[in-house]
């Protein structure tokens, strides 16, 4: 059920992103108070959360919950940082590291570093075959706020998959 819910915020703020290049603060707060205070519950957190800190799974859920809005967010404001100092205007909306942090209260830490790897993939494949096309020019804004929506959905998807790449590539033989 409270996967549904987040689904259904994605499928929401991926279209208000799309049409508007705006995440609302509306729906992106909310997010990521459920993502946290429904961590005890996220059955997602407790077999895939990655970090074990406490013999009580759920308050491994609530710290891997909360890990997953430090590091979610943590990293694409750095990188909004870099572009910003690199490009001289700016380079990654408020309302993406919002997004993502709520994304990583529900899904933490290390499945939100596969998120944002999955929309930057998918943003740069898009964003270099609009350009090829000219359906945009250099440095015009692409809403990433979609792309971070899509990559949430695989991930929850797909988790199971992800974790067999990740230990192949620390683990191969």
């Amino acid at each position: 059920m409270i996967f549904l819910i987040l689904v259904f915020f994605l499928v929401i703020v991926a279209t208000i992103d799309l049409q508007t290049y705006t995440i609302p603060d509306i729906f992106i707060y909310p997010l990521i108070f459920l993502g946290l205070f429904s961590s005890p519950m996220n059955f997602f957190l407790k077999e895939h959360g990655g970090i074990v800190i406490s013999r009580s799974e759920e308050i491994s859920a609530v710290l891997s919950s909360f890990q997953g809005i430090i590091v979610g967010g943590g990293i694409l404001y750095l990188v909004g940082l870099l572009g910003k100092s690199m490009f001289k205007r700016e380079a990654m909306g408020g309302g993406d590291t919002k997004l993502i942090s709520g994304v990583g209260a529900f899904l933490g830490a290390v499945n939100v570093i596969w998120v944002i790897f999955l929309a930057s993939f998918l943003g740069a494949i898009t964003g270099a075959a609009l350009v090829m096309v000219g359906r945009y020019k250099k440095f015009q804004i692409i809403p990433f706020g979609m792309y971070i929506c899509i990559g949430a959905v695989l991930v929850l998807l797909l988790q199971p998959i992800f974790n067999r790449i990740y230990f192949d590539l620390i683990f191969p033989f």
